[in-house]
């Protein structure tokens, strides 16, 4: 019996159809907005750890502290900048790390002017890569209500201006060696946080990355799996990110590298089991 061997394009074009369907059943926007949520309360401090309500399946916290720690080293958290104060409501005063407060603000700063620019700019139709590709045309059918993608830049925009003000007052009145440090961690933030391209230079360290930013963006799908009964196993995640696999969307190439990566960020499944007895 001879067995079909899929072409590259009938590779590819099983992914990009699995991933359509991922996202016709939740958005690209509608997966973002929750993961976007909480890796800003991680960089917070995760304050109120105890109260706070996790939405999220738990690989993917320490996913997001991963790609903090490696991607976006240049971020510190707020307790790190405040000495373990509120962040909430973080006093800015003569404890306050300047140059820590700067390299914040400056990141913040350099991501609200990328996202300020790209708002009223077409998304490119081509990308390297399917995935792009199909993230791009997602994008662009949020963008349509071109109202909505303004909002939320605004507001975002005028909470960084105003934090911005607000420590950019304190500094003077602290001192000249005070601005001068936040000064000096403004610059480090904006040239350590996006490239020309937006894209976090520290992105390109991690050998797994496109298997972290997959997995973040799978968390609906996976979550299911966690949930499921019977439990689902490794096996099972295994054979669902496969056609993905081969398409080339994930660096995970075999069942024993999908276990190392699933330890290292907690990403909890029945082990693979024993193969079954041939009867």
């Amino acid at each position: 019996m001879r067995v079909k061997v899929q072409t590259d394009e009938e590779i590819k074009e099983s992914a990009r159809s699995l991933f359509r369907a991922m996202l016709a059943r939740k958005s690209l926007v509608e997966r973002g907005m929750p993961l976007l949520a909480e890796a800003i309360w991680i960089v917070k401090g995760q304050q109120n750890d105890a109260e706070h309500e996790r939405i999220l399946p738990e690989y993917c916290y320490k996913t997001i502290e991963l790609l903090r720690g490696h991607v976006f080293k240049i971020l510190p958290t707020f307790a790190q900048v405040f000495g373990g104060r509120s962040a909430d409501s973080p006093a800015i005063h003569g404890s306050t790390d300047w140059e820590k407060l700067g390299a914040l603000i400056g990141a913040a700063m350099r991501s609200l002017r990328f996202a300020e620019v790209e708002a009223n700019q077409e998304i490119p139709e081509t990308s390297r890569t399917d995935f792009g590709k199909i993230a791009a045309e997602e994008l662009r059918k949020w963008k349509a209500n071109a109202d909505e993608v303004r909002k939320t830049v605004e507001t975002l925009g005028m909470a960084v201006r105003g934090f911005q003000h607000e420590a950019d007052k304190s500094a003077y009145h602290q001192g000249p060696e005070a601005m001068a440090l936040l000064a000096k961690g403004f610059a480090e933030g904006v040239k350590a946080s996006l490239d020309e391209k937006g894209i976090p230079p520290g992105m390109r360290e991690l050998k797994l990355i496109k298997t972290y930013r997959f997995l973040l963006i799978a968390w609906p799908e996976i979550d299911e799996m966690i949930r499921a009964q019977p439990p689902k196993t490794r096996n099972d995640l295994w054979s669902w990110l496969t056609p993905f696999s081969q398409a080339n969307w994930v660096e995970i190439s075999d069942l024993e590298q999908l276990n190392r990566t699933c330890e290292s960020i907690g990403l909890k499944l029945k082990g693979p089991g024993a193969p079954r007895k041939q009867i």
